[in-house]
């Protein structure tokens, strides 16, 4: 909200586009030292076999670098403005040549970690007043950056993306990992998302680490939820085959049978004797 008093004052944007200069390149080294223990992080789970939760941290990864390379765009663009600032002075509307530099700034003022650009937006709002300020928050006509656009929206990672970032962490770190297959085509792995995880790395029985009873379960057995029931360890053990019941020859049973009431009669005779 702007006061009636509000001016353009040309005093409080110069400093504010320094202030954000710098404060871009604080806020890119601190993710990009993030970035370099997330991706030990990662590397010790494709090394455990947990490649699904691996998939989902991975994406953390990605969604930094976009956004480290947004915030090297807009720190470009704060520095032109910085460097033109008599010009933005001298003319009553927005030079041709800066139009679309303005406007990514007012679009980014919400959707970024940097505070500067909140007086930025407000001193070029009433630069350029409060049309040119919404043409530039709704991005109409295409004015703000499109990378920036694309680096800052919301959108998840391809599944293509994921898969490669992996790949390099992996060989970074020369941990000998093969992608599992997705159950996706070529053209889907390239453009959309990537599907939610099935369970396929979780382990059987993790907190009691009892998991052989499961393995021996046959296929017949198995109910419908556990498709995604994952292999069998090498260690596990195989399970038995039925063996037919043992069977009593008759002749060694009646023998068996006669010694016994013959051994139980001289007993009993020994007890009449004795009492």
């Amino acid at each position: 909200m702007f006061s009636i008093f509000d001016r353009f004052s040309s005093e409080k944007l110069k400093p504010h586009l320094k202030m954000a200069v710098n404060r871009f390149g604080i806020l890119n080294g601190k993710k990009a030292a993030l970035i370099k223990k997330e991706k030990r992080e990662i590397a010790k789970l494709l090394n455990d076999e947990k490649e699904e939760k691996a998939r989902i941290k991975v994406e953390h990864i990605i969604r930094s670098d976009f956004t480290i390379e947004a915030y090297e765009i807009l720190e470009l663009l704060c520095e032109l403005l910085h460097e033109r600032m008599k010009l933005l002075v001298a003319e009553a509307e927005c030079p041709p040549d800066l139009d679309e530099a303005v406007c990514t700034l007012i679009y980014c003022a919400n959707r970024t970690e940097c505070p500067e650009l909140t007086e930025i937006t407000k001193q070029l709002k009433l630069k350029y007043g409060k049309e040119f300020a919404e043409r530039a928050s709704e991005n109409r006509g295409g004015c703000v950056n499109e990378r920036v656009v694309h680096k800052l929206s919301v959108q998840p990672p391809t599944a293509y993306l994921i898969q490669q970032y992996l790949m390099k962490i992996a060989e970074e770190h020369e941990i000998p990992w093969v992608p599992t297959d997705q159950g996706v085509s070529e053209e889907q792995l390239m453009s959309s998302a990537a599907p939610a995880p099935r369970g396929f790395s979780v382990p059987v029985a993790p907190g009691s680490g009892i998991s052989d009873p499961y393995y021996q379960q046959s296929d017949l057995e198995r109910s419908s939820h556990e498709a995604s029931f994952p292999p069998a360890p090498s260690n596990a053990p195989k399970i038995p085959q039925n063996k037919p019941a043992a069977t009593i020859d008759p002749n060694t049973a009646n023998d068996f049978s006669a010694g016994f009431k013959a051994g139980f009669a001289a007993a009993k005779n020994d007890a009449a004797g004795g009492g």
